[in-house]
């Protein structure tokens, strides 16, 4: 799911009634690098952004990540912050 705070919660409960769908969650100790001053979020290092999340689900489900960061301009910024995260999933894979 992407979206933006204001409209996760009502977008969770839709999702979490549909069966069908298999839940997966991006480890929470993943930040963004990301500037950004959000309302409505508890955490702003927690809501990453569209391409963080889903590099960092690619890497989850061991799938190539190659290229997907190239334009992102908090990508050194974004590694690093995450380097232990990456790190541990690494250990864990």
């Amino acid at each position: 799911m992407d979206s933006t705070w204001k409209y996760e919660e009502k977008m969770h409960t839709a999702m979490k009634k549909k069966k069908s769908l298999i839940y997966r969650k991006i480890p929470d100790r993943f930040k963004t690098a990301y500037p950004r001053v959000q309302t409505g979020c508890i955490d702003e290092k927690r809501g990453l952004a569209t391409v963080e999340a889903l590099y960092v689900a690619l890497r989850v489900m061991k799938r190539d990540t190659q290229g997907l960061l190239d334009h992102y301009y908090w990508k050194d910024d974004f590694l690093e912050l995450n380097k232990k995260a990456f790190a541990l999933l690494a250990q864990s894979q």
